[in-house]
């Protein structure tokens, strides 16, 4: 390892012009050792960012089929409700993903999350998502507003 050091600081005091470099066969292969074991280092800082990056988009993918698991499982629950009352229905939480927003309800104690134009039960549709509230609109026509954190 003080062998590296001691040619990376040769090295790069030539580079500056401190120092003159030596014509010595030696030297020079000391630098070409050098560069190329900056090479594979930069190399492998590459795989592993790769890598990282592959594990986190894995990570996504699996939380993403989680969700849409939980998602159908919990609809098919709500829609074999026989009873749906408004008041049942709690919004729990407004998530903003680009251009998508998705509403998080607690319905008679399952959650379930829908976006805009969407049905979070047969005859309940949301109708809008704003950053603090939701509008529900139900079959017979009427909306009821859910605000956040109330």
């Amino acid at each position: 390892m003080n062998i590296a050091l001691t040619l990376l600081f040769l090295l790069t005091a030539v580079r500056a012009g401190a120092i003159e470099a030596p014509a010595d066969p030696e030297f020079d292969q000391m630098k070409e050792f050098m560069r190329e074991e900056n090479e594979r280092i930069k190399a492998i800082k590459i795989l592993n960012l790769d890598l990282e990056r592959s594990n986190l988009e894995l990570k996504k993918k699996e939380i993403e089929v989680k969700l849409a698991d939980l998602n159908k499982n919990q609809s098919v629950h709500i829609q074999a409700s026989d009873s749906f009352r408004p008041s049942a229905v709690k919004l729990a939480g407004i998530f903003v993903h680009g251009d998508g927003r998705q509403a998080l309800f607690e319905v008679d104690g399952t959650y379930v999350h829908a976006g805009q134009g969407e049905q979070v039960k047969e005859g309940v549709l949301v109708k809008e998502i704003k950053n603090d509230k939701v509008i529900l609109e139900f079959k017979d026509g009427k909306q009821q507003t859910f605000i956040l954190g109330s």
